[in-house]
């Protein structure tokens, strides 16, 4: 009989031993490579964080849950460091925040639009006709 799927809730920690994010992971150095890989991605306030660190941070494990528990340890204990006055950078608190989200039928096909227009342009570039 195989053991359950566990995983691992984290905070990537700043020099000063504050948790700066919470998260969750089924490998957690994987997970802090895969972090400090995107430090360069603006699109969330952790990378921009990691971005300005000479170094990657340290991960520190916070509980070791089965897989079906995560998001609600994870979203427990951002809630509970958020309480505590911690600098965190999450936006929600959970992972899953956007699990399960889809986007209407007016925003699929302004994306599509965007996406061809952004293709014509390149093929113009080219002169291609692909």
């Amino acid at each position: 009989m195989s053991a359950l799927p566990v995983a691992f809730v984290y905070a990537l920690m700043d020099a000063d031993g504050a948790p700066r994010y919470v998260g969750s992971t089924a490998d957690p150095e994987a997970r802090l490579r895969y972090h400090w890989s995107h430090r360069r991605d603006p699109r969330k306030a952790v990378n921009t964080w990691l971005g300005r660190l000479p170094e990657p941070p340290t991960i520190e494990l916070l509980a070791v849950v089965p897989h079906d528990q995560r998001l609600a340890v994870e979203e427990r204990l951002t809630d509970l460091f958020r309480e505590s006055g911690a600098p965190l950078l999450n936006v929600v608190s959970g992972g899953a925040a956007l699990t399960g989200w889809h986007h209407g039928p007016e925003t699929r096909a302004k994306i599509a639009a965007g996406v061809r227009a952004h293709w014509a342009r390149k093929r113009a570039e080219r002169g291609s006709v692909i």
